[in-house]
């Protein structure tokens, strides 16, 4: 507990100006430095549009962005980048390449390659939502991905691929996901 005086004396020395200097005008030290970005998805190797097969009848799932996640998936020490990705309507099904989820390989050097059909995980349905973590406790991230109408739990084998385990895993749904986490409910550690 901080005695009334200790209080007292740091309100105090809080309250008293801290220097006779004049404080920076703000708006002009923006103006002298903005904040500028460039777009260099392209030529990192990033080329990843999202599908979401818009139709003159707007039905809900259109209107829903994809999911991204950040993980490093190969254990080199660079941050990969996941995407989900739409499918046709009404059929939800990723009937074109256009609708697979990417996964991109963070090659160094603001280079990215897309490793989705070696990975295998090009994905079902109508994607939404994604989430990384290592679920089994191997050293290797996994991928959860969320859905309409399904979800599906890629097991890392570690050897730059993933493997579907989601009915070993007890999570095949029919319902529609839109977002996937993770936690440790019995705090055991994974």
């Amino acid at each position: 507990m901080v005695s009334r005086r200790d209080f007292l004396a740091g309100a105090s020395a809080f309250l008293l100006p801290q220097s006779s200097r004049k404080r920076p005008d703000l708006k002009s030290s923006f103006a002298l430095s903005p904040i500028r970005f460039r777009e260099v998805a392209q030529r990192a190797g990033l080329d990843f549009v999202l599908q979401n097969n818009p139709t003159p009848r707007k039905h809900m799932i259109e209107t829903m962005p994809g999911g991204v996640a950040a993980l490093d998936y190969n254990n080199d020490g660079r941050v990969d980048i996941f995407f989900t990705n739409g499918a046709s309507i009404p059929s939800l099904e990723k009937d074109s390449p256009k609708f697979f989820n990417r996964l991109y390989r963070n090659d160094g050097g603001m280079k990215f390659t897309d490793v989705t059909s070696e990975a295998g995980v090009a994905g079902a349905g109508y994607s939404m939502g994604t989430a990384a973590a290592d679920f089994n406790n191997d050293g290797h991230t996994d991928l959860l991905v969320a859905g309409v109408y399904r979800n599906i739990l890629y097991r890392n084998l570690g050897n730059g691929k993933f493997e579907d385990v989601t009915e070993k895993a007890g999570i095949k749904s029919d319902k529609w996901s839109v977002a996937a986490g993770w936690f440790d409910y019995d705090n055991d550690g994974w």
